[in-house]
C-alpha cells in the first residue's frame, strides 16, 4: 500500500479525561479502577471508545465519565489528539482524544 492510499479500515477512536476537582480546597485528578492491571497500576483515567450512539466526541466523553464515575462534568476542553501509527498491537491505527475536565465533588457532611 502506498502512502497516498487510504487505510483499509477506519481507526478506532478512544476518549480519555483528565478530571480535576477540588476536595477540601485541594486540587486532585480523579481516577477510576482499571481491571486486569498489575498492582500499583490499578487506577487510570476515565476512558472509553467513541460509540456510534455518541453524537459528538465531547458527548461521548461525558457519557463515559458519568458511566464510570457517576459524576457529571462541568467545563471540558480538548487537550490533544494522539494519532501515531502502531500505537496498538498488530499495527491497528488508533486515535486517542484527551480532554481536561473540571468537576465538583460533593461536599462532605459537616
Amino acid at each position: 500500500m502506498s502512502e497516498a492510499e487510504p487505510c483499509a479500515s477506519a481507526p478506532m477512536v478512544g476518549l480519555a479525561a483528565v478530571i480535576v476537582a477540588a476536595t477540601l480546597d485541594e486540587p486532585r485528578v480523579l481516577t477510576v479502577p482499571v481491571p486486569g492491571q498489575p498492582a500499583g497500576r490499578a487506577e487510570g483515567l476515565p476512558a472509553g471508545p467513541l460509540e456510534p450512539a455518541h453524537p459528538t466526541l465531547e458527548r461521548g466523553l461525558r457519557a463515559w465519565v458519568e458511566r464510570q464515575t457517576g459524576q457529571s462534568l462541568g467545563y471540558v476542553e480538548q487537550l490533544y489528539t494522539f494519532g501515531d501509527r502502531n500505537r496498538r498491537p498488530a499495527g491497528q491505527h488508533a486515535l486517542s482524544v484527551a480532554y481536561l475536565a473540571l468537576a465538583r465533588e460533593a461536599r462532605p457532611a459537616a
